[in-house]
């Protein structure tokens, strides 16, 4: 089982996947909703997922081995679904080029994306206000560094709710798209930089939220998240904005994080927060 441990609550399951109303529904009402169905997460082995978002922000998953209970069984209430199979999307990704893992590592494919026109999933207002609601404290007076930040459209959207925000990436032409996205934000800063291997040239200890959005999946992220955790401020966290690798269409699962890496990416903090984004997994980790 995932979530934050938090107490459950009885809930009934829902007809078919869960959407994004169905979920903010249970944060005004006060019930869960629940998912429950088949998955083929690689290879061979098909597991009975069964998901609880909770009206806490909080995200419970269990999933239990097929052969474990029995194959077949009798139907659940929820739906029969590959994760491998295209999901609905509330936009279009950032586009990569190539296969290989050494294209992740260079700049020129991205820089080229960009110059011809590579997109993000817009931001859009409801995702700034769940990350507020989440961090349980206003945007405005945050020290935001957006690893990854592409052209600037989050770092932007954080920046006009009152942070003092910084952007990385290692893409020329994102950078010079993102500086003059945010040219009317003062103090907003963006530094051409590579995640993976220069994180520690920023300060030390010098921001409230370290944000990976849809970045996390093409880097390193054991060494980033190590030298992101040293650019907190004591009180600070990082916030993970990620596709579900499982839920990708064939040949697109390198864009988001498999079930292993998110039980990676939950261990070793003191509290973490999950809650959906449409289609995508939003975690809050606080060491």
């Amino acid at each position: 089982m995932i979530g934050t441990g938090r107490h459950r609550r009885p809930a009934a399951p829902a007809a078919g996947l869960v959407d994004l109303d169905q979920r903010l529904r249970a944060v005004a009402d006060g019930t869960p909703v629940v998912e429950e169905g088949v998955a083929r997460l690689g290879g061979d082995a098909v597991f009975l997922y069964r998901t609880s978002y909770e009206p806490d922000g909080s995200v419970h998953q269990e999933l239990t081995r097929a052969d474990a209970v029995g194959w077949p069984f009798p139907p659940l209430t929820g739906p029969t679904s590959s994760p491998t199979a295209p999901q609905p999307a509330a936009g279009p990704l950032r586009l990569r080029r190539g296969d290989s893992m050494e294209d992740l590592s260079d700049p020129d494919p991205w820089d080229a994306d960009f110059r011809d026109g590579a997109r993000f999933r817009t931001v859009t207002d409801k995702e700034v206000d769940l990350l507020a609601q989440h961090l349980h404290r206003p945007i405005a007076g945050l020290t935001v560094l957006d690893v990854c930040c592409g052209t600037g459209e989050l770092t932007s959207a954080l920046g006009e709710r009152g942070a003092t925000v910084t952007g990385v990436d290692f893409a020329p032409t994102a950078i010079t798209a993102a500086r003059e996205r945010c040219a009317h934000l003062p103090g907003a800063v963006f530094r051409e930089l590579d995640a993976n291997r220069a994180l520690d040239e920023l300060p030390a200890h010098g921001f409230d939220v370290v944000a990976f959005r849809l970045a996390l999946a093409f880097l390193d992220q054991q060494a980033v998240l190590a030298a992101a955790r040293r650019r907190l401020t004591p009180d600070g966290l990082i916030a993970v904005t990620t596709p579900l690798a499982e839920r990708q269409a064939d040949g697109r699962h390198h864009i988001g994080l498999d079930h292993t890496a998110l039980q990676q990416l939950r261990t070793g903090w003191s509290e973490v927060t999950e809650y959906p984004l449409g289609s995508l997994l939003c975690l809050l980790l606080r060491p």
